[in-house]
């Protein structure tokens, strides 16, 4: 006897596959799917290239999701510790408004450099008043400390963008917790660099008023060795 074949009955008005071929609804659904991560792809350049032009600065849009609602600025070292963007990594969740004004990329770095730089602010005035021995630097007084601090703020500055901003990259948020740290920092300092200042031109006004009473004293002198004169030779 021969062995019974394996048959496959078709119902009327359905066609055969040839070997190795794909359904059609298949290759429908792979081609939708292609033409949907094209699709994105070229909104996602379209979306980086107008925000490029508006920041002016490379934009990249992130797709795999893990910057999610975030954006990452990378930036380079300026003079004083200041940053300037270099480019910017937008999270596919994040809003495009999020990017621009007064909290937005370029505003927060400016005001990072001008947090910054108060501070260096404060240490050339420092420097100057220690120069002059204008103030004198007693251990354990708060113009010591404040002198201890800011003779070492290349040192802090350096230390804290390592620290935080590790690899020439700092998220925007993480940027404006930066700026609130070196705001509290000069919070901290002004006010005992200014009191010493202060005691400063306080000392310096006295000391160009002692100066002054000498010649009165002199004519004082001279007054009571006239009339002392005066009366000896009346008498």
């Amino acid at each position: 006897m021969k062995p019974t074949a394996d048959v496959i009955e078709l119902g009327a008005g359905e066609s055969q596959l040839a070997e190795g071929s794909v359904p059609t609804v298949e290759a429908s659904n792979a081609a939708a799917a292609i033409g949907d991560v094209t699709y994105d792809r070229m909104a996602q350049h379209a979306r980086a290239l107008h925000l490029r032009q508006k920041l002016r600065v490379p934009v990249i849009v992130e797709s795999r999701g893990w910057l999610k609602d975030k954006i990452e600025i990378v930036y380079r070292h300026e003079r004083g510790g200041a940053i300037r963007p270099y480019c910017v990594r937008v999270g596919h969740l994040a809003p495009d408004a999020a990017l621009s004004g007064e909290h937005g990329v370029w505003a927060r770095c400016r005001r990072y450099n001008a947090a910054v730089a108060q501070l260096y602010q404060l240490a050339a005035k420092l420097a100057t008043m220690v120069r002059t021995g204008s103030i004198t630097l007693v251990p354990g007084s708060a113009i010591t400390y404040a002198c201890e601090q800011l003779s070492r703020l290349d040192e802090r500055i350096a230390a804290r963008q390592a620290k935080t901003m590790g690899n020439r990259t700092v998220r925007l948020d993480q940027l404006a917790e930066e700026i609130e740290y070196f705001a509290r920092c000069d919070a901290e300092l002004a006010p005992i660099i200014d009191q010493a200042e202060r005691a400063a031109d306080r000392a310096a006004a006295d000391a160009d008023v002692k100066p002054s009473g000498a010649p009165a004293r002199a004519v004082r002198a001279w007054f009571r060795r006239f009339v002392t004169s005066q009366r000896n030779g009346a008498s």
